[in-house]
């Protein structure tokens, strides 16, 4: 989901549903955000910091063997 590709795998391989997911992970970020940094954001400049955040966390992540990914170790997390 933050590797920002799709994989025809992923019915095959994972159970959950991916659009329940992806919407669970938007609304903790959006959570996160508003607790951490700033409430006041609208929804527009949130998405907008959301596809930033998961760009990032795609360029930061590296593949590794059998479909394996781990972050760097000087990531950050929110």
């Amino acid at each position: 989901m933050y590797l920002n590709k799709d994989n025809a795998d992923y019915e095959k391989y994972v159970s959950a549903d991916k659009e329940a997911a992806q919407t669970q992970a938007y609304k903790t970020f959006k959570k996160s955000f508003s607790d951490n940094i700033a409430d006041d954001i609208s929804d527009a400049d949130m998405k907008n910091y959301y596809e930033a955040y998961k760009s990032a966390a795609a360029e930061k992540a590296k593949m590794y063997k059998k479909g394996f990914w781990r972050r760097s170790a000087s990531s950050t997390r929110i």
